[in-house]
């Protein structure tokens, strides 16, 4: 029986092609992943200014500081943001997400809430987030439709704090007891 013959070593082309598919690879996998992936890009939230289709026009009242929000302390603060919603498309519940100075989110406090806003007839609500005074500065409010995890569209409000109008809020602390009467 006869041995088959070894292989013949690769020709200049042939290498030359198989470097060339190689590199090309390698590039097409580092130019795809400079792209977002299809499932990060349908759970991205739309972000909104100034008024929002499915939400209308929401528009911050008044800001507080309380150390004490309905009968509970906090090692930080209770920022407490009053909302009016005068345009709303139909009746509904909003609800909000905080985002601090650092960019770090803050859930409301499970005793604030929105009522049910009527088109024509705002409805003033206090949503209260529980928060490091030191990111006070350049917070921002996320608005949404009812449950903030469900919705996919998000009212973006500056709450315009700056260090100084930080400095005003937290130098005049307020408390407030179970029913939200001040203390």
């Amino acid at each position: 029986m006869r041995r088959p013959a070894p292989p013949s070593p690769p020709t200049p082309q042939q290498a030359a092609l198989f470097v060339f598919i190689l590199v090309a690879i390698s590039l097409g996998t580092w130019i795809s992943g400079l792209f977002p992936a299809p499932a990060s890009v349908l759970d991205r939230p739309y972000l909104r200014t100034g008024a929002a289709e499915r939400i209308g026009t929401v528009h911050v009242t008044d800001l507080a500081v309380h150390e004490v929000y309905r009968d509970q302390p906090t090692h930080g603060i209770f920022l407490v943001v009053e909302l009016e919603a005068p345009e709303v498309p139909e009746p509904m519940t909003l609800d909000a997400t905080l985002i601090d100075g650092a960019d770090r989110s803050v859930q409301r406090h499970f005793q604030s809430r929105c009522g049910l806003q009527q088109p024509g007839l705002p409805l003033p609500c206090h949503l209260a987030f529980e928060m490091d005074p030191a990111e006070l500065a350049g917070a921002t409010l996320h608005i949404a439709r009812d449950n903030v995890l469900a919705e996919r569209e998000f009212l973006v409000v500056d709450l315009g704090i700056d260090d100084t109008r930080a400095a005003q809020l937290l130098a005049d602390p307020q408390q407030s007891d179970y029913y939200g009467e001040a203390l």
